[in-house]
């Protein structure tokens, strides 16, 4: 899925968002979405700096809908999560895949993260 950033100030602050996170008209790959039961759609998206980073939905626009064959949806009563199926399976992690990534201390997270992405990019470009 590609969205294109159509607005750039938050909305729950009101404060315009820096340019090292999102750029307004520029093309975004979702890697993954959220969604709880009081809360927005977020996307998980690359920032213009390179890391990853979650905006609300309302900053976008769809300009490719495709949802790449490598995620898969997981919710409950509170929310809902589309993603990576090895992102999104905590069964393959020791804690989960995020806390494994973002730990430094886990090669396999960082592979697995750029295996998935790789496809995504593969196929939704």
């Amino acid at each position: 899925m590609k969205i294109e950033c159509i607005n750039d100030i938050d909305p729950i602050t009101n404060d315009k968002i820096d340019n090292c996170w999102i750029t307004l008209g520029k093309e975004y790959l979702v890697i993954s979405m959220d969604a709880s039961i009081n809360g927005p759609i977020r996307f998980m998206i690359i920032a213009n700096y390179g890391s990853r980073v979650v905006f609300d939905s309302s900053l976008f626009k769809a300009t490719c809908p495709k949802i790449p064959s490598n995620w898969i949806c997981k919710f409950n009563d509170e929310y809902i999560l589309m993603g990576p199926e090895k992102w999104l399976d905590n069964s393959l992690w020791e804690y989960s895949f995020w806390e494994s990534y973002d730990s430094l201390t886990c090669p396999e997270a960082e592979k697995v993260f750029k295996e998935e992405l790789e496809k995504m990019i593969a196929e939704v470009g």
